[in-house]
């Protein structure tokens, strides 16, 4: 373990008070954030951990705070802001932050889990090969540019929106199928992208927060696992057959939702190749973490969204409920084999089946519009 520094030390200042112009101020902000986005970590000798205070002026400033995944994620961030306003406003107070006692550290949850792992592994796997009989070797998206194996994976970002009344029905189809949101919205996913691919079948990953025993809850650490998820529209499937098979993909997938996922691409034995990622090439990540209001003391805070330089996948769809009822989110996808003009397509695509999930649930999934009239005749 490295040793904890000073807040001198893993607290960096950076000074741009003294540029009149603010519009330059505001260029070497985004250059400064970009820079620390895209800085990687050496974990032979970095902390998991960096973070930094861009002074704007007498009155503003903005803090970064750079995360490894090993070190936390979606759900850490969400503790780490209370104890951050915990410890923050103790020190206004000249006080020492009271904290609540953790019921277990992290490390005895990664002991607890490695302990845990090997009792019905073979099992485990088996149920997980079983599941995943019928997966293609790839999701095959059209591409705009060649996929090499050497491609720098430029990130993109498009952003996503499912207006509150068309959530709404898709709640209430929820609830008619015994099944949640997420199982709904998966399903258009995995319908939007098999028929784009011209495939029946298609995976699917998902993060889950194996946050499942209330101990856990106020851990700071890497309890995610990533699920794979199949998806079927083979067959005359029908809106409500595609909703039961998808509720099925998910409730088996969570059963063993503790079987690491590098060691299910092992048991696999996937063929791997530098041009793309093994088993799945898209994720869904639905996120329901808490989301929580950063509040320092008498300072007016805002988060500002920032998004990586390097896509993980060849398409990956964000997405939570906002405070007025919509689902929004973004696609993050591999600019260096789509262009802009067609994951704008498939947006479109995805919104508009996702609707059509709720006009009837006999209606054939191939045979639900991906696209208006207009866009059709074009």
């Amino acid at each position: 373990l490295l040793p904890a520094p000073d807040a001198q030390t893993l607290i960096t200042v950076t000074d741009l008070s003294g540029i009149d112009s603010r519009l330059e101020r505001e260029r070497q902000l985004s250059e400064l954030i970009r820079l620390e986005t895209a800085k990687p970590f050496d974990l032979s000798h970095d902390l998991s951990l960096r973070a930094g205070v861009i002074v704007l002026g007498r009155q503003e400033s903005v803090f970064t705070l750079t995360m490894h995944h090993q070190a936390g994620d979606g759900v850490s961030m969400a503790v780490l802001t209370r104890e951050l306003m915990q410890g923050y406003s103790a020190y206004c107070l000249g006080a020492e932050p009271q904290w609540a006692p953790l019921p277990i550290q992290y490390c005895d949850w990664a002991a607890w889990q490695q302990a845990s792992l090997e009792q019905g592994l073979e099992a485990k796997v088996a149920r997980a090969k079983a599941r995943l009989a019928n997966a293609p070797e790839s999701l095959t998206l059209p591409v705009d540019y060649a996929r090499d194996p050497d491609r720098m994976r430029r990130a993109a970002y498009m952003s996503v929106r499912i207006e509150a009344p068309v959530v709404q029905a898709l709640e209430a189809l929820a609830r008619r199928e015994n099944t949640t949101l997420f199982t709904v919205v998966l399903a258009g996913y995995g319908a939007t992208l098999g028929r784009l691919a011209g495939q029946d079948d298609v995976v699917i990953g998902s993060p889950v927060a194996g946050r499942n025993r209330v101990e856990t809850e106020g851990l700071i650490g890497f309890l995610v696992n990533t699920l794979a998820l199949p998806i079927s529209i083979g067959g005359s499937c029908t809106v409500k057959e595609l909703i039961r098979r998808t509720r099925a993909s998910v409730e088996e997938a969570l059963i063993d939702q503790d079987l690491p996922f590098d060691r299910l691409v092992e048991s696999l034995d996937v063929v791997r190749s530098l041009s793309h990622t093994p088993v799945f090439q898209a994720m869904l990540a639905f996120q329901s973490q808490e989301q929580v209001e950063l509040k320092l003391g008498e300072l007016s805070c805002s988060f500002e969204t920032v998004t990586l330089p390097r896509a993980k996948l060849d398409l990956n769809l964000a997405l939570s409920v906002s405070a007025s009822g919509a689902l929004e989110g973004m696609f993050e996808y591999d600019a260096d084999l789509f262009a802009e003009s067609s994951v704008e397509i498939w947006r479109e695509a995805f919104e508009r089946l996702v609707q059509g999930l709720t006009a009837s649930v006999d209606a054939p999934v191939k045979t639900l519009a991906l696209m208006d009239g207009v866009a059709r005749q074009t």
